[in-house]
Formats: structure tokens, sequence, C-alpha cells
């Protein structure tokens, strides 16, 4: 017995000093230890909320699976559900496996969702669509013949708004869930398309290795057990593609996100106060989350080789021509010089879209107005003075499009209707040609 008891003894004292050891490698392992340690408030002992952060640090360097909102284990060779395999919050997915081949993604929707329900998420694919290369197809559509993968989005209403990062490339189907408080929420579209950002490869903005220059985390004021939200990444585990930090990113958390006090207390602080009040908007997609995305799937790849921007912070669109920040950084727009495409080597041309007069005669296909919003097609505008059936056969250039046009001789340029009643109308971004 008394060696028995020795043997305990001397065992005890080594795992101990094994436990202590790695206890002391924690700070230097996981550097926000002092911080998370003294903020978590779990009912959790030392010893067990170091191994937490210890199982963290492993997870966030790849020796484990992670989940985008929560960690889990890996049993086996099992894959649980909603998480990233060997991945971790980034802005934009790093591997090309986990990309949508030819920037196209099938989707279902489960029997829950309602036309109207079905008619938001499909008004957020074509706020993604329309200055991308990305094309969103119904894989049960017998007409969509262009799909190139077997990989496909299950729209599902599965507790609340979530996604996981990316195509997942080993099973076929991958849940993204939009709740009823989701789509019927005043920003239903907006959130529709945060959700849909995560699909198509695109975590937090606020989940950057260079977020501590432009945000300061407020731990103190975020409810328990939601700490691993505002997690930040290093530059080996992230893509920025060389674009800065985007206040205005529609994947940027609100400033009172998960806050245990909303009204008064903030998590996220902006070292720019102009952007204190804008960070989480969730009115369009930024011009930076649209630039990244032609980066991401390489949009540009489509066009002529030759073909060139030289416009500061502009980029070749799935178009074929030059994109620049609309007003106030949401949404793109074409920039608006007619030398703004460049042709090297002496290849070709451009064709500048504008209006010559009062724009009667144009026939481009702007189809956003001056302050970022989307056209609406005229073909649904029957309840309002200009539509298919007030000028049939094309008169006017009306028709099944959403293009700007001019069928009043007395305006003064290309406008459009806007779905947003607050707005009604609106003068289009459309240049005046140069006489």
């Amino acid at each position: 017995m008394a060696m028995c008891a020795l043997c305990v003894l001397v065992f005890t004292f080594l795992y101990c000093g094994t436990v202590s050891a790695t206890m002391g490698q924690l700070p230097r392992m996981y550097s926000d230890f002092p911080n998370i340690y003294r903020n978590e408030g779990y009912p959790l002992g030392y010893y067990q909320q170091a191994w937490r952060l210890h199982d963290r640090w492993m997870t966030s360097h790849g020796d484990a699976l992670v989940v985008a909102g929560r960690r889990v284990k890996q049993f086996g060779n099992a894959v649980p559900e909603n998480v990233v395999h060997r991945r971790s919050k980034r802005k934009a997915i790093r591997s090309q496996h986990m990309r949508w081949p030819y920037a196209t993604v099938p989707y279902i929707f489960d029997e829950a969702f309602s036309d109207s329900d079905k008619d938001i998420v499909h008004q957020a694919m074509r706020r993604w669509e329309e200055n991308t290369c990305l094309k969103f197809v119904e894989r049960d559509n017998p007409q969509e013949n262009i799909i190139t993968t077997s990989n496909y989005i299950n729209f599902v209403k599965s507790g609340g708004c979530w996604s996981k990062v990316g195509m997942f490339w080993w099973t076929p189907e991958q849940k993204l869930s939009l709740d009823n408080e989701c789509l019927q929420n005043k920003n239903g579209v907006a959130i529709a398309m945060h959700e849909i950002g995560h699909a198509i490869g695109f975590f937090h903005e606020h989940a950057r290795p260079d977020r501590d220059d432009h945000v300061t985390i407020e731990w103190d004021n975020i409810r328990w057990g939601r700490y691993r939200h505002f997690s930040k990444f290093y530059w080996n585990m992230i893509d920025t593609f060389d674009i800065p930090y985007d206040y205005l990113s529609i994947m940027h958390y609100s400033d009172n996100e998960f806050s245990w006090d909303s009204q008064t207390r903030r998590t996220i602080e902006t070292r720019d106060p102009s952007f204190q009040k804008i960070i989480g908007q969730r009115i369009s997609l930024s011009y930076y989350d649209i630039k990244m995305t032609n980066d991401m799937y390489s949009c540009a790849a489509r066009c002529p080789y030759y073909i060139r921007c030289n416009y500061p912070d502009s980029f070749i669109g799935p178009s074929c021509r030059c994109l620049c920040p609309n007003y106030h950084g949401l949404g793109a727009r074409e920039c608006p010089q007619n030398n703004h495409i460049q042709v090297v080597h002496g290849y070709g041309g451009h064709y500048l879209d504008c209006y010559q007069g009062t724009g009667t005669t144009y026939r481009g296909t702007r189809s956003w107005t001056r302050s970022g919003h989307t056209c609406m097609n005229w073909a649904h505008t029957l309840d309002r003075d200009v539509s298919t059936l007030t000028y049939p056969n094309s008169a006017g250039g009306i028709g099944n499009h959403n293009y700007c046009r001019n069928p009043y001789a007395g305006s003064p340029q290309p406008w459009c209707y806007v779905s947003d009643i607050r707005v009604f109308w609106e003068y289009c971004d459309v240049p005046r040609c140069r006489q």
C-alpha cells in the first residue's frame, strides 16, 4: 500500500508538472490569453479555462475542425454539420477547392420556403450577380444546362441565420439557414445577402488580422458565449487580395452586435469615428465586397487580355468595363470618363455607355441610379405611369429589362423606377456624352 501511494504521488507530481509547463506556454501560444481569460466569464476553474483556450488555439491553427460560429471536435473521419474543414475565419477563403467552379452556384429551396420567402432570396442573389460574374442557378430547373458541379446550397429554416463558408467540395449538399425572423426583418434581403456572402467564401470583416488598426473590440461588453465571433486571425490564414479594411462591408458586424446591452454598450469601436454608426450596414454590397468577389473568382479573366483600367482603385467588371466606387462607397459604377479603359498593343476599341441630349435615344445597359438603387424591370411596373403596357412593342426603349430609359422629351436625362417606395424613381447614374 505504501508503495502504491508513493507511485500515485510521483505520477501526480509528474503530471501536474507537465500541465503547469503547458499552462506557462499558453500566453505565448494565445496572445489574447490574459484579456480573454478575464472577460470570458465562464464558471470554469483556471486549468479548465486554460485547456479551453489551448483547444481554441489548436483549432485556429488547423488541427481541428472549425465551425463558422462554434468549435467542434473531430471524431474519426466524420465531418460534423456546419463546419469549415480545416479552415479558420478569414475575409476570403484561400482554397481554390472551396470556391464554386466557374462562379456558378446551384441551389434548391426547402419546402418550408413560401413564394415570398424565395423572392427575398432571389433579390439577394441578383445583388451579388449585378456587378460580378457569379451566377445562381436552380439545381432542379431543366432549363439550366450550365451547372458545372454536383455541389449545391439548400436554403432551409433551421434555427436562425447561418451559413457554411465557401463550397464544401467533399459533400454535395450544404445548408444555408434563413429562418422567418431573418426573412421577415425589414432588412431581409440584406441579411440573405450576408449569408450568401459566407457561402461564396467570405468570413466577417472584423476577423481580418489588421482589424486592430481600424477597430477596437470591447470585450467587456460582449455577451457570454459570444467571444468567439470576435476572434482575430493572422496573415498566414487569410487572403485579403490587397483590398483595404472595409467599414462598409456587408460582412461587417454592427457596433452593438452581441452586446449585453445593445442600447448603451458597444462591442466594436471604430478608430475612425465617422464610421461608428455605419458599420454593419445592411443596405447594399460595398464596392470592396464587389471588387473582392471579382478578384476571388477571377472575373476579369473572361475579358480580352489587352483591356486595362487606368483609374485608381478600379477594376474590370464582368461586362469588361471599368468599375469605380459608387457614391458613399456602396455598390459599383462604371468609371465616369471616356478614358477609363486603356487598350494596349493597339487592339480594338471600347464603347462608352453615355447619353446625348436628354437621353431619349439612350439604349445602354446601365441599371442603377445616382444613389446606387437598382432599377426595376419595366415589365414589373404595370401599376406605374411607364411600363411595357404603356409603351408596347419596345417604344421609347421600354421592354422586359431594367435598363435606364427616358421616354419623356421633357425629362433631362435617363431615369428608372426603384423598389424603395421612399424614393419611387430616380435619375440614373449615366454620364453625359462629351461633345
